[in-house]
Protein backbone atom coordinates (compact mmCIF):
# COMPACT_ATOMS: atom_id res chain seq x y z
CA UNK A 1 0.00 0.00 0.00
CA UNK A 2 1.31 3.49 -0.87
CA UNK A 3 1.73 6.35 1.42
CA UNK A 4 -0.54 9.29 0.10
CA UNK A 5 1.59 11.71 1.70
CA UNK A 6 0.48 15.33 1.79
CA UNK A 7 -2.24 14.35 -1.28
CA UNK A 8 -4.94 14.18 0.54
CA UNK A 9 -8.14 15.89 2.25
CA UNK A 10 -8.41 15.27 6.25
CA UNK A 11 -11.64 14.64 7.12
CA UNK A 12 -11.61 18.08 9.31
CA UNK A 13 -10.95 19.41 5.43
CA UNK A 14 -14.04 18.40 4.05
CA UNK A 15 -17.77 19.61 4.59
CA UNK A 16 -19.34 16.12 5.00
CA UNK A 17 -22.97 16.21 6.59
CA UNK A 18 -25.98 17.55 4.66
CA UNK A 19 -26.62 20.00 7.42
CA UNK A 20 -22.73 22.02 6.35
CA UNK A 21 -24.57 21.88 3.18
CA UNK A 22 -27.83 23.40 3.37
CA UNK A 23 -26.08 25.85 5.56
CA UNK A 24 -24.10 27.01 2.54
CA UNK A 25 -27.51 27.46 0.52
CA UNK A 26 -29.02 30.23 2.80
CA UNK A 27 -27.24 33.78 3.19
CA UNK A 28 -23.46 32.55 1.10
CA UNK A 29 -21.55 34.35 -1.19
CA UNK A 30 -22.11 33.17 -4.58
CA UNK A 31 -19.25 33.51 -7.59
CA UNK A 32 -20.61 32.05 -10.37
CA UNK A 33 -18.53 31.26 -13.40
CA UNK A 34 -17.81 30.16 -16.83
CA UNK A 35 -17.20 26.81 -16.12
CA UNK A 36 -18.14 26.01 -11.68
CA UNK A 37 -19.92 27.91 -8.96
CA UNK A 38 -18.36 28.51 -5.97
CA UNK A 39 -20.64 28.93 -2.36
CA UNK A 40 -18.57 30.44 0.26
CA UNK A 41 -19.73 31.72 4.32
CA UNK A 42 -18.14 32.04 7.27
CA UNK A 43 -17.23 29.07 9.53
CA UNK A 44 -16.65 28.34 12.94
CA UNK A 45 -13.33 26.62 12.89
CA UNK A 46 -9.99 28.21 12.16
CA UNK A 47 -9.42 26.76 9.23
CA UNK A 48 -11.19 26.08 5.43
CA UNK A 49 -13.17 23.06 4.06
CA UNK A 50 -14.15 22.22 0.96
CA UNK A 51 -17.62 20.20 -0.08
CA UNK A 52 -18.26 19.36 -3.39
CA UNK A 53 -21.26 18.64 -5.20
CA UNK A 54 -20.84 16.83 -9.15
CA UNK A 55 -24.06 15.85 -10.86
CA UNK A 56 -24.44 13.53 -13.80
CA UNK A 57 -24.88 16.46 -15.72
CA UNK A 58 -21.31 16.90 -15.50
CA UNK A 59 -20.21 13.75 -16.88
CA UNK A 60 -19.59 9.93 -16.27
CA UNK A 61 -18.64 9.06 -13.16
CA UNK A 62 -14.57 8.65 -14.28
CA UNK A 63 -15.44 12.66 -15.37
CA UNK A 64 -17.54 13.60 -12.40
CA UNK A 65 -14.23 11.43 -10.09
CA UNK A 66 -11.33 13.39 -12.32
CA UNK A 67 -13.15 16.95 -11.76
CA UNK A 68 -13.41 16.03 -8.11
CA UNK A 69 -9.75 15.23 -7.78
CA UNK A 70 -9.02 18.73 -9.36
CA UNK A 71 -10.95 20.34 -6.89
CA UNK A 72 -9.48 18.58 -4.18
CA UNK A 73 -6.01 19.32 -5.10
CA UNK A 74 -6.49 22.75 -6.02
CA UNK A 75 -7.52 23.51 -2.48
CA UNK A 76 -4.98 21.85 -0.98
CA UNK A 77 -2.32 23.99 -2.68
CA UNK A 78 -4.43 26.77 -1.76
CA UNK A 79 -2.28 28.98 0.40
CA UNK A 80 -4.83 30.46 2.50
CA UNK A 81 -6.54 27.25 3.90
CA UNK A 82 -6.04 29.00 7.21
CA UNK A 83 -9.21 31.32 6.86
CA UNK A 84 -12.66 30.37 8.37
CA UNK A 85 -14.47 29.23 5.15
CA UNK A 86 -16.73 26.93 4.08
CA UNK A 87 -16.53 26.05 0.18
CA UNK A 88 -18.64 24.20 -1.83
CA UNK A 89 -17.80 23.62 -5.41
CA UNK A 90 -20.39 22.59 -8.11
CA UNK A 91 -18.92 22.48 -11.74
CA UNK A 92 -21.16 23.27 -14.42
CA UNK A 93 -22.71 21.18 -17.23
CA UNK A 94 -21.16 23.11 -19.72
CA UNK A 95 -17.80 21.31 -18.77
CA UNK A 96 -19.06 17.97 -20.40
CA UNK A 97 -18.57 18.04 -23.52
CA UNK A 98 -14.99 19.55 -23.51
CA UNK A 99 -12.08 16.97 -23.51
CA UNK A 100 -10.78 15.95 -20.02
CA UNK A 101 -7.62 18.07 -20.16
CA UNK A 102 -9.23 21.33 -20.83
CA UNK A 103 -11.89 20.74 -18.63
CA UNK A 104 -9.01 19.88 -16.05
CA UNK A 105 -7.48 23.05 -16.82
CA UNK A 106 -10.72 25.49 -17.41
CA UNK A 107 -11.99 23.87 -14.42
CA UNK A 108 -8.29 24.93 -12.27
CA UNK A 109 -8.43 28.18 -13.89
CA UNK A 110 -12.11 28.80 -12.47
CA UNK A 111 -11.44 27.78 -9.24
CA UNK A 112 -7.95 29.49 -8.23
CA UNK A 113 -9.74 32.72 -9.54
CA UNK A 114 -12.87 32.19 -6.99
CA UNK A 115 -10.37 31.05 -4.09
CA UNK A 116 -8.11 33.98 -4.99
CA UNK A 117 -11.19 36.30 -4.53
CA UNK A 118 -12.21 34.86 -1.28
CA UNK A 119 -8.30 35.52 -0.05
Amino acid sequence: MSDTGNRSLAKSDRLLSASDFSRLRTGSKVQKLSHCMVISQNNHLSHARLGLAVSKRAGNAVRRNFLKRICRETFRLWPHRHLSLDIMVIPSPHIKPLSKELAGEHLKANLNKALSLLS
